[in-house]
């Protein structure tokens, strides 16, 4: 007495009760479907299926189901585990497995309202059916008409017993594809507009008609021609369109009217370059086309507003501002290159309905290399293109100073004097460059001059001294770094093509001694 004996530990397991999935099994004669289970002990050794009468259905080891005839019958499956001793079987369940004859098919279409959830890839990435095994398929809209879709089911096995019954199974349906009525401006949804505004309506069909209902006459209007006004409140109204077509389609709209919150201005022109880098400005001479965008506070755009926009710049000198009709589109001219910051304001009371931007414009001509004098060849160049990538079209204001090339931009300086250098593109745009052209240097004497060759290291001296002037008309005298020395006579009439030329310093034109003047 007094001792405690104690047994050895037993493992007691708790587990989720076994169930099969489905709980009612519905599968046509010849066709297979998987059933499965959940719950039970672990480990499992397996599942073990049985069918109450396998002439109407059988059942794999795995629990494959397929039928065989017409009828009802109850699908039983219990786990297996083992332990030390043997086997057990203690827990089962069944469902029931009913079988049938198809008799027809049908196609069912749901229209599907959201965006995107077709295009959504599955959880198995790399499945795939085979069109013959297909139970679904994707159609999408291409163009407006009519179509049909049909099906045909072919049956691998059916119940022989009923001779009324076909192997091949058909339907078919009816497509009809429309153009979704939209607005010619606007969004096909909803129209945001500001008290006292108005804004015409215009569909992309034939014959439409715009119908307002009565709950909202006190908020806005439209008469028979589709010109939409808004009275002084804001609010909501919901505006009925009906197309006039063979698909009878109805469109509701939403009428926002709200005021106005901030302002943003947007840049219609777009300047195109052939090289990968962004132009730093606005080209000289280029014309600039902005809008101003209203928004509510909500952050959408306002397709129709009374706001009179006032759009000012602080250069005047470098810009000229050209305001459209309507007031809502503005044109700025380049005329100076510079630094100018513009001003678009809608309300002269409201600050906080402005916005800024600064505008910088440079030339997108180059600056010629040296001082330019008659009797020079220069190549015109500027990395401008238009849209396409197409190059523009050179032209000067003044032939008699410089002679220019209109395809390869290569000029002739034939005169002194200021001349405006134009690089225009197709659709209107242009830039420009003023560009000098110098006087060149001369000497003059009272008989004819005559060269002769001469040794390097001497000096150019005239004879004779006092009252003789030297004349030095063929020989153009260049500054170091500066273009080019030419002869007048040498030079031929564009086009003319730019090559690359050695430089020469005018020191190496001067260091003659002795040139002998023959009179």
């Amino acid at each position: 007495h007094g001792f405690v004996i104690s047994s050895s530990h037993k493992n007691v397991q708790v587990y989720p009760p076994f169930s099969l999935q489905p709980h009612k099994l519905t599968l046509a004669v010849g066709s297979v479907r998987q059933v499965k289970w959940e719950g039970g002990p672990h480990p499992q050794y397996g599942v073990k299926f049985s069918m109450s009468d396998s002439s109407i259905a059988v059942v794999t080891e795995i629990g494959l189901v397929r039928g065989v005839a017409v009828g009802v019958v109850k699908l039983r499956a219990a786990p297996q585990t083992q332990n030390k001793e043997a086997s057990l079987t203690f827990l089962q369940d069944e469902v029931e497995v009913e079988v049938f004859n198809l008799t027809a098919v049908r196609i069912q279409a749901p229209l599907v309202w959201l965006t995107g959830v077709l295009e959504i890839k599955p959880r198995h990435v790399g499945v795939s059916v085979s069109p013959s095994h297909s139970f679904s398929v994707l159609v999408r809209a291409r163009a407006p008409g009519r179509t049909s879709l049909k099906v045909c089911v072919q049956l691998q096995q059916i119940d022989t017993s009923n001779t009324s019954l076909s192997d091949h199974l058909t339907d078919e349906i009816q497509i009809l594809v429309f153009e979704e009525m939209q607005l010619t401006a606007g969004s096909s949804e909803s129209i945001l507009m500001s008290p006292l505004s108005q804004y015409l309506l215009r569909t992309r069909k034939i014959k439409s008609v715009f119908t307002p209902l009565s709950l909202f006459s006190w908020l806005v209007t439209i008469d028979n021609e589709g010109v939409l006004k808004t009275g002084p409140d804001t609010g909501l109204a919901v505006l009925e369109v009906y197309a006039m077509d063979i698909c009878g389609i109805n469109q509701t709209l939403l009428i926002s009217v709200s005021t106005a919150w901030f302002v943003r201005i947007l840049t219609v022109s777009s300047v195109n370059s052939d090289s990968d880098r962004a132009l730093p400005a606005f080209p000289l001479g280029w014309s600039i086309r902005i809008r101003a965008l209203y928004y509510d506070n909500m952050g959408r755009q306002f397709q129709s507003h009374n706001i009179q926009t006032l759009v000012t710049a602080n250069r005047d000198d470098l810009v000229q501002l050209i305001v459209d009709k309507d007031s809502r589109s503005f044109l700025v001219q380049t005329a100076s290159p510079g630094l100018t910051v513009l001003r678009v304001q809608g309300d002269t009371t409201n600050p906080f309905l402005s916005d800024y931007t600064p505008l910088f414009v440079m030339p997108a001509i180059p600056e010629p290399t040296g001082c330019l004098r008659s009797g020079d060849v220069i190549c015109f160049s500027s990395p401008i293109t238009d849209q396409q990538g197409q190059r523009g079209r050179w032209d000067v204001s003044s032939s008699e100073i410089l002679q220019m090339n209109s395809e390869t931009g290569v000029a002739f300086a034939k005169n002194s004097g200021t001349v405006v250098v134009y690089y225009r593109l197709e659709g209107g745009q242009q830039t420009f460059k003023e560009v000098i052209s110098h006087i060149t240097l001369q000497f003059k004497t009272g008989c004819p001059l005559k060269l002769s060759r001469v040794e390097p290291g001497q000096y150019l001296e005239g004879r004779p001294p006092g009252k003789t002037r030297l004349l030095l008309e063929e020989v153009l005298v260049r500054p170091a770094g500066g273009a080019h020395p030419v002869l007048h006579h040498s030079v031929s009439s564009p086009p003319i093509s730019c090559r690359r030329i050695i430089q020469v310093d005018a020191a190496h034109w001067w260091r003659l001694r002795r040139l002998p003047l023959l009179c």
